[in-house]
């Protein structure tokens, strides 16, 4: 039947899909094709990296399944099927290579020497990287070129001119910062490496080098802060300027320079919203330099380069972006690795209304954590004690800062300096300089009615034990000598963490903190005292309070619609 004959030569193919992409780990596809009952074909593979598994040939309609191996390459790599004499096209990533080294910088003296850093990367085989000095006078002395861990050793050469000099090696991508003295002269001056610096909006932070300069056999300090822009301006205006609230974390510390210690880093926490704002500037400052001065420059411009698009959601739903917001905006600081609120979250029934683990709830957490009181109680409750009012918020978020640290001894450390920084304060100053010491004793305790007050030991406030000290105590040690004598300063540091006045200024401190915290402003008198006689008459019912801030417009408009 020459018509059968015909017939069967006609058979048509067509594949679904006709492409497939992979990332680095590789995985499984299938293609589907279909076709005649009585039509046969095959499936084979022009790149060895994909196999077939099932369904290499069949008659008629069906399918064939085909594995892609895992890329050990940081290279994209692209492979083709035949599949029933179509192509099928297979792209496939390279490795997602990170890396990163450590330490970031390093000091010399103008005699040169050797130094070395590690770079660390994301996989020890796939992702290679390359080294190279950006000035003649560092040369690397092991190597250009490697794969996965390695550690850089450079030289750097003596620097036989007066003034010192700064060069940086690139790894990875990374930058390793260099800082060689000079042979002149032995004044000492602190400086930060440039004038300007660019941070993209989604990078997470910004780091700031600061050099020193001069003689650098002895320890010197040096401090910078932020400097914010308090106006009331809603965080969506597109004006060019940064906000604290919204755009960057309030920044204030001091960095101490050991002896050869030439240069030193900080880093200020950028805040990814979701509001279409444009590039946006703020400033950070050098302020005071023990024993040394300030050289130039000592302010500098930091640009947070936008990316964001009309449109997207407001991070604050998010669990990362929400845990970082409660440790940046009551502890002042980054979250640790491996912090615990964001597994409570993730394996929560209901994240908004779960009172056993929701956002609630874990929020609450900071408020009654031992490090907040250290913070916040801590700091608030100075001025309760020394000035009879509430602080404004520009002054309450550089001192919650300022008691801030890396470890819990830098935070005792923070904590004890405090008190005599504050009682150096122009306002104190003036209200209780003229004053005898009965006259400075009774001026603490008269607003709160007390006799005397139960605290921790000014001779170890950290230690946990506390005493009784009567006002005629106080009176007596102001005016001593010897080991029981007590400053001004831990004569009020001693009533502001009484067991007294904390009992009566909790509750104005925490009504206050909710202001401070999550709207990042001065309470409104009326809105301060509504919610103060809710918890006056219901201490217990912190929930409702912390809800009603969390959860409202202003808190979340912070960060993108709500």
């Amino acid at each position: 039947d020459r018509t059968a004959d015909f017939t069967a030569t006609l058979c048509t193919f067509s594949i679904t899909p006709n492409a497939q992409s992979f990332g680095a780990n590789g995985g499984t596809g299938t293609v589907t094709v279909t076709t005649g009952g009585g039509c046969s074909w095959f499936a084979t593979s022009n790149a060895s990296w994909i196999t077939f598994t099932s369904g290499a040939g069949a008659t008629g309609s069906g399918t064939a399944t085909f594995t892609v191996s895992p890329n050990s390459s940081n290279s994209g790599r692209t492979g083709t099927l035949n599949v029933a004499g179509q192509t099928f096209t297979v792209t496939q990533a390279g490795l997602a290579c990170a890396y990163s080294i450590s330490p970031t910088n390093q000091s010399f003296t103008a005699g040169g020497g050797t130094g070395s850093f590690a770079v660390s990367a994301s996989s020890t085989s796939g992702c290679g990287w390359t080294v190279w000095s950006n000035v003649p006078w560092i040369t690397i002395t092991s190597g250009m070129g490697f794969f996965g861990n390695a550690t850089i050793n450079f030289t750097v050469q003596a620097n036989a001119g007066s003034a010192s000099r700064t060069g940086t090696i690139t790894a990875a991508g990374q930058t390793f910062a260099v800082y060689q003295a000079g042979t002149g002269s032995s004044a000492e001056t602190f400086q930060f490496s440039a004038s300007n610096y660019q941070v993209g909006e989604g990078e997470g932070r910004v780091t700031v080098l600061v050099y020193r300069d001069g003689d650098l056999s002895t320890s010197k300090s040096v401090s910078y802060l932020t400097v914010d822009d308090p106006a009331a301006v809603p965080c969506a205006t597109a004006n060019g300027t940064a906000y604290a609230r919204c755009d960057y974390s309030t920044s204030v510390d001091t960095l101490n320079f050991a002896p050869g210690e030439g240069v030193k880093s900080f880093t200020i926490p950028i805040i990814d919203d979701a509001h279409v704002e444009g590039n946006e500037t703020f400033t950070v400052r050098l302020v005071s330099a023990a024993g040394a001065v300030l050289g130039a420059p000592a302010t500098a411009t930091l640009t947070v380069a936008d990316n964001d698009t009309a449109g997207q959601a407001n991070p604050i739903y998010s669990t990362p972006f929400f845990v970082r917001m409660q440790y940046l905006d009551f502890l002042s600081r980054e979250p640790e690795a491996g912090e615990p609120w964001s597994a409570v979250l993730n394996n929560c029934t209901d994240v908004n209304n779960n009172p056993l683990c929701d956002r609630i709830t874990v929020s609450q957490s900071f408020f009654g954590s031992p490090e907040f009181r250290l913070k916040g109680f801590f700091v608030y409750n100075f001025y309760s004690v020394a000035f009879n009012r509430r602080p404004s918020y520009e002054e309450i978020i550089p001192d919650m800062r300022g008691v801030t640290g890396a470890t819990e001894q830098e935070v005792y450390q923070k904590r004890a300096a405090f008190p005599v920084s504050f009682t150096e304060r122009a306002e104190f100053k003036a209200r209780f300089d003229a004053l005898d010491n009965t006259a400075y004793v009774n001026a603490l305790l008269d607003r709160y009615g007390l006799q005397q007050i139960t605290t921790p030991d000014p001779a170890n406030p950290e230690g946990g034990a506390k005493v009784t000290l009567t006002r005629a105590d106080l009176v007596a040690r102001l005016g001593a000598s010897g080991a029981p004598s007590l400053t001004r300063a831990q004569v009020l540091r001693a009533v502001v963490e009484s067991n007294e006045v904390g009992a009566q200024e909790y509750n104005r401190a925490f009504v206050a903190m909710q202001y401070y915290g999550y709207l990042r402003r001065a309470p409104e008198e009326d809105g301060y005292q509504a919610w103060l006689r809710v918890i006056n008459q219901d201490p217990n019912n912190i929930r409702i309070m912390v809800n009603g801030f969390m959860n409202s417009t202003e808190y979340k408009l912070r960060f993108g619609q709500p």
